[in-house]
């Protein structure tokens, strides 16, 4: 819901443009969403409290049980979908139907920040993005940020990580980069899921 209403008023889904999507989401639904009345007082907060963090650097230290369980289950939703969407912009026959905000007109270098981040397998500051080369590359970083492995097993089988690695320029430091992704990949793939207590 803030993701409609970001581009209603402010025809963007770039945050840095506009506002916060996942404080935007929260607004509408104080203001028009009826339903939220029909919860229990503690579902409500649980469902604000995942919105909220879904699309923060992180989620607060000090989470725990239920509250950390559906921040990490909608952060890692939202990191399929979004992956889902942009897929297809990857292509260039698909190029110019991107979203401008997509769109660069500068190189498809990676900037360094970048190539730094992606070696140590690390986030990376989206408000330093410049190049179209960053924003592919943070779509890579993304996977750093995913919870479960059944996550990541679904991105890797639907192709997603495959296809940006795919659309990455020759640049040094990126094959490190990408050994040290499939390396984590495998390892966060093989490990057992933990759900919050």
């Amino acid at each position: 819901v803030g993701r409609f209403r970001q581009y209603s008023i402010y025809k963007t889904f770039n945050d840095a443009q506009s506002e916060d999507h996942a404080d935007l989401g929260l607004k509408v639904l104080a203001e028009e969403m009826p339903y939220m009345a029909d919860l229990s007082a503690e579902d409500a907060d649980l469902v604000r409290y995942a919105i909220k963090y879904h699309n923060k650097k992180e989620i607060p230290a000090d989470a725990t049980g239920k509250y950390l369980l559906f921040a990490k289950l909608l952060r890692d939703a939202d990191k399929l979908d979004i992956y889902r969407v942009l897929a297809p912009f990857l292509d260039p026959e698909n190029a110019d139907k991107a979203p401008k905000f997509m769109k660069s007109k500068s190189t498809d270098l990676i900037s360094p920040d970048f190539i730094d981040a992606f070696v140590e397998g690390k986030q990376a500051d989206y408000h330093m993005l410049k190049t179209l080369g960053d924003r592919r590359l943070v779509r890579l970083l993304w996977v750093y940020d995913v919870n479960f492995g059944w996550t990541l097993q679904k991105m890797v089988e639907r192709g997603y990580i495959q296809k940006v690695i795919d659309h990455l320029p020759e640049q040094e430091g990126v094959q490190v980069g990408i050994d040290r992704l499939w390396a984590y990949i495998e390892k966060k793939c093989a490990a057992p899921d933990v759900v919050p207590a």
